[in-house]
C-alpha cells in the first residue's frame, strides 16, 4: 500500500517564543510515522522534544542544522495506539519559534523509516537544494524549510516528483521571528529527485532538510528477494 499523507496540525500559540505545543491529529493510527519540524528563530540550539503519550516511543531526531544564527530540527516518532490527540511539547528555544507536525501511514513499521537525510543553507538568491536518490519505490520524498524571519517559502518543487504538495507553512512574528515548511509527495519509480527548488520573498538564510519515508510492503519485498 502506498504511503499516505493523513493529516497535520501546527503550533498552537499565535506568536510562539521560548517554547510551543502541537496537538497531534486525531486521526493519526498505530505504525503510522509523525514528521515534527520545529524552526528556533534565536539561536542554533535543538528544542527538547516531549509529549504527553504514555507508553508511547520517544521522539527521535531525524536531521538538524543551523546557520550560526538560526536552527531547522526534524523529528519522527511512530506512532502507537494512544498517541493520537497527545500534545508535543518543544522547549529550549530562544526569541522566536515555529513547529507543525504531519501524519504519514503505510511507512515501514520497524526500523528506521527513513533514509537520505541532507540539510542546507541558502543564502538568499539560492533556492535549491541538491537532489537525493530513493532506494526504493513508493517512497514518499520530502522537503522541510525554516529558520529565522516570518516569511516561509512556497512553491516546492522538484524533477520527480514533479510536484511537491505543500503540507504546512507556519511562522512566528515575536522578536526576529521563525517560519517553517513541510511538503512532499510520493515517487513511483526509485530515483533520482533532481534538485528541489522553492519561491522565496523574505530577506534571510533559508534551511532545508529533505529525505524520503520508505514503504513498507516495498521493503519487505526487497528484504526477502535479497536473502
Amino acid at each position: 500500500m502506498a504511503i499516505t499523507h493523513e493529516a497535520v496540525a501546527g503550533h498552537n500559540e499565535t506568536n510562539p517564543t521560548t517554547s510551543l505545543t502541537v496537538t497531534i491529529p486525531a486521526a493519526t493510527q498505530t505504525d503510522d510515522i509523525l514528521i515534527l519540524t520545529v524552526a528556533n528563530g534565536g539561536a542554533t540550539a535543538n528544542p527538547s522534544i516531549t509529549d504527553n503519550d504514555t507508553g508511547g516511543n520517544a521522539w527521535t531526531l531525524l536531521k538538524s542544522h543551523n546557520n550560526g544564527t538560526s536552527n531547522l530540527s526534524i523529528w519522527w516518532k511512530r506512532a502507537t495506539s494512544g498517541t493520537a490527540s497527545k500534545t508535543i511539547t518543544a522547549s529550549g528555544l530562544t526569541n522566536a519559534c515555529a513547529g507543525s507536525c504531519s501524519v504519514y501511514r503505510s511507512c515501514k513499521v520497524s526500523g528506521t523509516p527513513h533514509e537520505n537525510a541532507t540539510s542546507e543553507t541558502n543564502a538568499l538568491l539560492d533556492s535549491s537544494h541538491a537532489a537525493i536518490t530513493p532506494s526504493l519505490n513508493n517512497s514518499m520524498v520530502c522537503f522541510s524549510s525554516g529558520g529565522i524571519g516570518s516569511v516561509s517559502v512556497t512553491g516546492e518543487d522538484c524533477d520527480d516528483p514533479t510536484t511537491l504538495t505543500q503540507r504546512d507553512n507556519r511562522n512566528s512574528t515575536s522578536g526576529n521571528g521563525a517560519n517553517i515548511t513541510h511538503a512532499s509527495n510520493a515517487q513511483t519509480t526509485a530515483g533520482s529527485t533532481g534538485n528541489f527548488t522553492w519561491v522565496y520573498i523574505g530577506v534571510n538564510d533559508v534551511l532545508t532538510t529533505v529525505f524520503d519515508l520508505l514503504e513498507e510492503e516495498e521493503s519487505s519485498s526487497s528484504s526477502s528477494s535479497s536473502g
